[in-house]
């Protein structure tokens, strides 16, 4: 006979640990990441309990493919029965790299329990003035569970829209079990698309966490235009380096930033920090060049100093800064970052056996774990809601 959703749960919760897919595609939409996760127990870590326990146990990295990377790369000229198909054709590019990353991970399907999607973001609302809070993500959990044969948790972010938060970011949650210590105030700062940064605490009241600004997702464009769309990033910040910070641009940059002044809670995206932002930085600057590159990479580095100094209490100040995200690779923007913040110890994730290219798809199977057992999964004191919930929305196969 087969079973309820709630008896599938059920089970899910009974077995003394579960083997999550964890699976992300970030602004770029260059390629889906599967974390396949060991995770024993749940909730967040205290003095009196562990919490959820993690093991990665396998990492694959599935290039998007070309026809819907360049639909998300041209978001604005998308209609709506081309949105409608791409929430099918993401689902279905979702299946195919679980199929593949299964393969990758000499797994079998029915040994996965469920996977964990946050799927692709369309839109987020940036904060924008007189701009309704919403959040869409592409690659309907229906669609992905029919076509992959296991459950699904999906949909994270409007759940806590609904009671009145940013919807983002969510990953301080499981930043709180991936990069715990009793010995270090440590701070993580993903570099995405978009930076983030959270600053930790053994009191999930008073972690702090928000979207400083930018990270990779002008970088990127940039990137794209200065080698004739055969680049889809700076590799190894080779572009910045060969140029020079024009000084005059990226004062202005900072001081005329509008979002940069919002105080958190707060989240931002390619609404803001995207092509048009590319080509207002082009205009002022007078062409795309190498010396362009330098200066937006600065940008990138003052705005999250520029966030920690004006934005985290002096007695929250942190021992250490974490890197992760696609940005922790770039050379030249983790040389910055240990200039801006020295005297203080930036410190790439893989040094404490955190993959930083890893760490957003192992933060949402985190996310989807402890949904297992109905725990508050978002962080009031991170998105301004009124109260944690449980955040996700479950498809299961036929």
């Amino acid at each position: 006979m087969k079973k309820l959703p709630g008896e599938i749960l059920l089970h899910f919760a009974k077995k003394e640990s579960r083997l999550v897919c964890g699976m992300m595609s970030g602004t770029s939409a260059d390629s889906i990441d599967l974390a396949f996760c060991r995770i024993k127990g749940a909730g967040l870590p205290s003095k009196r309990e562990k919490g959820a326990e993690l093991v990665l146990q396998h990492f694959y990295s599935h290039k998007m493919p070309a026809f819907l990377a360049d639909h998300m790369k041209n978001i604005p000229s998308l209609g709506v029965k081309e949105i409608a198909e791409l929430d099918v054709q993401i689902a279905e590019a979702f299946a195919e790299a679980f199929k593949t990353g299964l393969e990758e991970a000499k797994l079998e399907s029915d040994e996965v329990d469920f996977i964990s999607s946050h799927g692709q973001t369309l839109y987020h609302h940036s904060r924008q003035e007189g701009v309704r809070s919403a959040s869409l993500q592409l690659g309907n959990g229906d669609i992905l569970s029919s076509r992959s044969g296991v459950p699904v948790i999906s949909n994270f972010r409007v759940k806590d829209i609904a009671a009145g938060g940013e919807g983002a970011p969510l990953t301080p949650y499981a930043d709180a079990i991936l990069f715990k210590s009793s010995e270090k105030r440590r701070a993580v700062l993903n570099l995405g698309g978009i930076a983030n940064i959270t600053i930790l605490s053994e009191d999930r009241n008073e972690i702090i966490g928000f979207d400083t600004g930018p990270a990779n997702a002008p970088l990127d464009r940039l990137a794209r235009i200065l080698s004739d769309n055969s680049m889809d990033f700076d590799v190894d910040g080779k572009m910045a380096s060969k140029g020079k910070v024009n000084e005059s641009l990226l004062k202005r940059l900072l001081d005329q930033d509008l979002y940069l002044r919002l105080a958190p809670p707060k989240s931002t995206g390619f609404e803001i920090y995207g092509d048009d932002f590319v080509e207002k930085a082009k205009q002022l600057h007078g062409t795309f060049d190498y010396n362009l590159m330098a200066t937006l990479l600065s940008f990138v580095v003052h705005s999250i100093h520029l966030a920690v100094e004006t934005f985290v209490p002096k007695t929250r100040m942190f021992d250490e800064l974490i890197i992760a995200g696609g940005g922790a690779r770039n050379p030249e923007t983790v040389r910055s970052l240990k200039e801006v913040f020295a005297p203080i110890p930036v410190l790439v994730s893989d040094t404490l056996g955190i993959p930083s290219f890893a760490r957003e798809a192992m933060a949402f199977a985190i996310l989807g774990n402890d949904a297992v057992f109905g725990l508050p999964t978002s962080l009031p004191s991170v998105t301004g809601a009124v109260a944690g919930k449980c955040l996700g929305s479950w498809s299961f196969p036929d």
